[in-house]
C-alpha cells in the first residue's frame, strides 16, 4: 500500500501495460530482476498494482516481489548503468548466483554494456551484461560508465 521505490522479482512475473493485467508486455522478467517502482495505482477492485519507472504495470503482492534493501548502495551498483568498465580483471559466469565455473574474464580496463540488475537468490547485485551473461556489481571492481 505504500511505494518501496525498488523491488525485487521473488517469482515469475509478467509486464502489463494496464493496472487491470489485460494488456501483457512480450517481454522476459526473470528472478531476481530489479525495478524501479515510481508510484502505486489501483484497479478498480481496489487492488493495488506497481507502476515502473518505464511505465510497465507489476504486481505488488509481497509473494511475487519485495522491497530493495539498498543499504549497501556504496558497495555495489544497484541502478542500471549503460555500460561499466572493469577496475580489476573480473570473472563472467551464466547464472546470476556464480555457481558455475566461469565462462570468461573480463580484463581490467575493459568495457561492457549492461542489459538489467538482477538480484541473487541471496540478495547481491549483479549485472547482467548484453550477451546475457552476469558478473559482480561490486564498485571496488567494477565502474560505471
Amino acid at each position: 500500500m505504500y511505494n518501496p521505490v525498488t523491488v525485487s522479482v521473488r517469482k515469475k512475473i509478467y509486464l502489463y501495460k494496464d493496472v487491470e493485467f489485460t494488456e501483457r508486455i512480450e517481454q522476459n522478467v526473470e528472478i531476481g530482476e530489479i525495478f524501479e517502482i515510481s508510484e502505486i495505482r489501483f484497479t478498480k477492485k481496489g487492488t493495488p498494482r506497481l507502476i515502473t519507472i518505464e511505465g510497465y504495470v507489476i504486481t505488488a503482492n509481497r509473494e511475487f516481489v519485495t522491497r530493495v534493501n539498498k543499504s549497501k548502495s556504496n558497495q555495489y551498483i544497484f541502478q542500471k548503468p549503460h555500460s561499466v568498465i572493469a577496475i580489476k580483471n573480473c570473472k563472467v559466469y551464466e547464472d546470476r548466483n556464480f555457481k558455475s565455473d566461469s565462462v570468461n574474464e573480463l580484463k581490467a580496463k575493459q568495457k561492457v554494456y549492461i542489459q538489467k540488475i538482477v538480484l541473487s537468490s541471496k540478495g547481491t547485485p549483479r549485472l547482467k551484461t548484453i550477451n546475457g551473461t552476469y558478473i559482480t556489481a561490486n564498485r571496488n571492481i567494477v565502474k560505471e560508465v
